[in-house]
Formats: C-alpha cells, sequence, structure tokens
C-alpha cells in the first residue's frame, strides 16, 4: 500500500475538517457501501456535468469526491480505501438509496476497466462518447490551461506518438508507474473508441452498460438525464436548471484545415465503433 493521497500536511492546514472526516471514514470503511454505478467515461465529454445532476437526486448519495481515481491512478492502495470513499450501507439502506462515481479516464486506461470487472463485476458503467476531434481539442487546453501543455495543438498531436511511446504497456505492467504523461498528452489516443468499447462489452453484461453521445446530452440533457434514471431504475427528479459545469473556452479555434485532417484520421475508428454499437454517431464531417 502507498501513500494516502487523501492525507498531506498541506490538505491538513487548508482542510483540517476534511481529514478529520477522512480519518473517521478509513476506520468505518467495512461499513461503506460499494458503488452502484460509475461514470468511466468519456474524458472531456460531459462527465462532470452528469454526475453533478445525479449527485442532486434524493436517492443517490454521492462519494467523497466526484474523481476518486481508484482504479487507474490509486490503484496501489487497498480495497478498503476505495470504499471509504462512499456512504455508509446503514445510510443507503435507511433512505433506499444508491451511490457511485465518476472517474472519465478509466475509459482510456489500459487496464482500469478490466479492474473494475474484477472487483465489481455488477456494477453498471456510464459511457459518454463525445466527437473525438472535440474531445482532443477540449483535452488540449485543459493541459495548456493547468500549465501541462507548452505545445500547439497541432505540434502536441503530431508528437502525440513519439511522447506516448510505450507508455501504456508500461502503466499495464506496474500500477506504481507514473501515469501523468499518459493522462495528460493521450489526445488522440483516448479518442480511438473502438479500441476501448470492445474490451468494455466483452466485461461487462449488455444491461449493466449505457451508452450516450455528448452533443445529446448538451442538446437536451434533460432527456439524457431521464434516460440515465431510468437506467439506474430510479424515480423520476429533475434539477431546477441543467447548469454546465467545466464548460471549456479556447483563446484560439481550430483550422478548417486541421479540422478536416482530424475528421479523416478518426473516420475509420468511428466507423468501425459505429458497427460494433449498431449506431451512427455523426462524428464524420
Amino acid at each position: 500500500m502507498g501513500k494516502d493521497p487523501n492525507l498531506s500536511l498541506s490538505q491538513l492546514k487548508k482542510r483540517p475538517d476534511l481529514v478529520l472526516w477522512w480519518l473517521y471514514a478509513r476506520l468505518t470503511a467495512k461499513r461503506r457501501a460499494l458503488p452502484d454505478f460509475i461514470i468511466a467515461g468519456t474524458a472531456k465529454g460531459g462527465t462532470t456535468s452528469l454526475f453533478q445532476y445525479l449527485s442532486d437526486h434524493p436517492r443517490i448519495f454521492p462519494p467523497l469526491r466526484k474523481e476518486i481515481k481508484y482504479f487507474d491512478c490509486n490503484y496501489f492502495m487497498d480495497p478498503s480505501w476505495y470504499k471509504a470513499h462512499f456512504p455508509l450501507n446503514r445510510k443507503l439502506k435507511k433512505y433506499n438509496g444508491i451511490t457511485g462515481e465518476a472517474s472519465p479516464n478509466y475509459l482510456g486506461h489500459p487496464t482500469a476497466m478490466q479492474r473494475i470487472a474484477m472487483a465489481l463485476p455488477e456494477v453498471k458503467i456510464i459511457i459518454i462518447l463525445r466527437n473525438p476531434v472535440d474531445r482532443a481539442f477540449s483535452h488540449y487546453h485543459l493541459s495548456a490551461k493547468v500549465g501541462e501543455e507548452d505545445l500547439t495543438f497541432e505540434e502536441a498531436i503530431n508528437f502525440e506518438t513519439t511522447r506516448l511511446g510505450v507508455e501504456a504497456e508500461k502503466i499495464a505492467a506496474d500500477y506504481y508507474y507514473p501515469q501523468a504523461t499518459y493522462i495528460k498528452h493521450s489526445y488522440l489516443e483516448r479518442g480511438k473508441y473502438i479500441e476501448q468499447i470492445p474490451v468494455v462489452l466483452k466485461l461487462f453484461k449488455k444491461e449493466k452498460l449505457l451508452f450516450l453521445r455528448s452533443e445529446d446530452f448538451y442538446d437536451d440533457p434533460g432527456k439524457i438525464y431521464r434516460q440515465v434514471l431510468d437506467f439506474l431504475n430510479l424515480p423520476l427528479w429533475e434539477p431546477k436548471q441543467y447548469k454546465v459545469f467545466k464548460q471549456g473556452t479556447y483563446k484560439e479555434q481550430m483550422t478548417e484545415s486541421l479540422r478536416n485532417q482530424l475528421v479523416e484520421f478518426f473516420r475509420p475508428y468511428n466507423q468501425r465503433l459505429y458497427q460494433e454499437l449498431g449506431r451512427d454517431f455523426d462524428w464524420d464531417k
């Protein structure tokens, strides 16, 4: 077991109440629930907004934080660490509630979905897929905004294969291996959904999976939210407003020529995805 990511001197100084709560949660981990659902991806696909809407539902009790990242970055921690994030079983029983989490890097991670299937074979999985061109551009701007990318978007995608190298293989082989490079710079790699979805389909029962299209969620969040409630077998309840969380803003837009280049790059991957899921996501233009 490695160092607890939720305990540090800086965290103690900033939020001592939260640190004390976490210590209590660790002591009571055995009495806590495991997630009924996981929003597993995709990064920059609207997962934060969906999670917030679900967290407001009176029958859903969220964990300590949205992104626990146990099955990717924090897999070196013991299972009780993961369980400590969730509500007490007695609370869920009292209110006939459920709990879940949203760690959108799970889908694109080399081994996270396999780890989930081993630990939680009956968990419900929600995956929101976004046009891979837009997803890559949004991902790039997030990395640049937080100071983790100093290349232009075009330079970053041209350099991606060299930059990532065999990072995925190293991560799969050693869960202590640093994952920052892969997570922060896999702009195009994460959009090759057809290399990720078949794995999910083999690991989980069909009735445990819900695939959504980000663009549908953006156009009509209420409709998609109600679809998710139905999937989770929850009664209808809606937030007062469908506020957008973590909406990205860009100083520069993608050039038309570069966008066309990326559309063509992703076209064969998208076509295979449509065939696999039996659904046209309409991303090839």
